[in-house]
């Protein structure tokens, strides 16, 4: 039987949870709730989804969510990738589409973004990277205030680890990639998450060239994407 504690918390007893597993799955994992599991009067445990469970363990930084709430606001979290690429060249018709379609701030890159900054995986970047970056975050389609844009920038100093390259690489179909594959070259990086793939060589000495949906799937596997 399902009951309510005092503090609002939702308690089944061991009991009930033994005998109607499968129905209190289904319920944690389609309502987002958590239960706790008490036997004998006492907490023993906490059954909850699998989302929640990876909230905990890679928390979303402050400054993700209010640019998260800030894309909602302005009309920018209902673009498409596609989209933002379309509004950015057309605004700089003489440069090329940025690699970056948008801030980590929903979705699927939002994830990798998080779990990459979390132990145990370490984000490497080199200061032409970190240049990149900055650019895109400050184009005017993206709609992202100034203060904010430096403290994701900021953020990015504080858990990524800065490498310089050791030599230039003439490797990728785009010239202006091989900078990642440079930067992964003097990490010896295990992986580059990119969604261009067609650019990259599947591997490149150990580092092997990822999606963002294989680097999720191996490092929080059951992790709804």
């Amino acid at each position: 039987m399902l009951q309510r504690s005092k503090n609002g918390k939702n308690v089944v007893s061991a009991l009930h949870a033994r005998s109607n597993f499968g129905k209190l799955l289904r319920r944690v994992a389609e309502e987002r709730k958590s239960l706790v599991i008490e036997k004998r009067g006492t907490p023993q445990a906490i059954l909850m989804s699998i989302r929640d469970y990876v909230r905990l363990a890679a928390p979303k930084p402050e400054v993700l969510r209010r640019i998260g709430d800030e894309s909602v606001r302005k009309g920018t979290g209902k673009l498409t990738s596609r989209q933002i690429d379309r509004e950015i060249f057309a605004s700089h018709p003489l440069k090329r589409t940025p690699r970056l379609s948008g801030p980590p701030a929903y979705g699927l890159q939002r994830t990798v973004f998080v779990l990459a900054l979390t132990k145990p995986a370490r984000m490497y970047v080199t200061q032409e990277i970190l240049t990149e970056y900055r650019s895109v975050l400050a184009r005017p389609a993206l709609k992202i205030a100034r203060g904010l844009q430096q403290q994701l920038m900021q953020l990015v100093k504080n858990r990524a680890q800065v490498v310089r390259a050791a030599y230039l690489l003439e490797v990728t179909s785009d010239p202006e990639d091989n900078k990642f594959l440079e930067c992964a070259d003097a990490a010896r990086a295990d992986y580059l998450i990119t969604g261009n793939q067609r650019h990259f060589p599947r591997f490149w000495k150990n580092t092997k060239v990822i999606t963002s949906r294989e680097f999720v799937s191996l490092v929080a596997p059951h992790l709804p994407i």
